[in-house]
């Protein structure tokens, strides 16, 4: 479940993208060569919401790891000519939920791993 954070060496990071998805979370048991699913007990999900609260309070570090990650985001050129083009709007606007739903429905068509909305 944690594993080694690509942009801060010495650091890890839970590799759960939300932290609503901590309810989805199973551990594998195996035992005599068959293996079962197991939900994280209420203790273990209170253990990995405080490792996922430990950089929330930390704006130094929450500032660093921007910077890293847009230094990694602009090595690949179709988000940088993303980010370029992001930055060159002239206006502010903000995405309504239908619109967070028509832009994840062709994000979908285009690539059908995307998981879902919920």
């Amino acid at each position: 479940m944690l594993v080694d954070n690509p942009l801060l060496n010495d650091h890890l990071r839970v590799s759960i993208g939300n932290i609503d998805d901590i309810d989805n979370i199973r551990l594998v048991q195996a035992i005599n060569g068959n293996s079962s699913q197991i939900p994280l007990t209420s203790e273990q999900k209170e253990a990995v919401i405080s490792i996922f609260e430990l950089y929330s309070k930390d704006s130094k570090k929450k500032e660093e790891i921007k910077k890293l990650f847009e230094s990694e985001w602009i090595k690949y050129p179709n988000l940088a000519n993303l980010k370029s083009w992001w930055e060159k709007l002239p206006y502010s606007f903000s995405v309504t939920s239908v619109g967070k739903v028509l832009a994840h429905a062709n994000a979908q068509r285009c690539y059908n791993n995307l998981p879902s909305l919920d």
